[in-house]
């Protein structure tokens, strides 16, 4: 069986305002050139989440502290 080929693009960007005061950045997220999300690198499990669900799965993420 022949697997599905995937085309991950990652896509660093910055913006400032006209002024300078303000000055922001992330990483878009594209898959077979549809974008998925513009802030990959700011949430994964957000990230996660968009990636499988835009892939067909079901998706539930648990989230766990370790406190040790």
């Amino acid at each position: 069986m022949m697997p599905k080929e995937l085309n991950i693009t990652l896509n660093d960007w910055t913006s400032e305002c006209l002024d300078g005061c303000c000055y922001d950045y992330g990483t878009e997220l594209y898959v077979n050139g549809e974008m998925i999300t513009t802030q990959a690198d700011h949430n994964l499990e957000d990230t996660l989440w968009n990636l499988l669900t835009h892939l067909g799965y079901k998706v539930t993420i648990e989230n766990k502290i370790d406190t040790e």
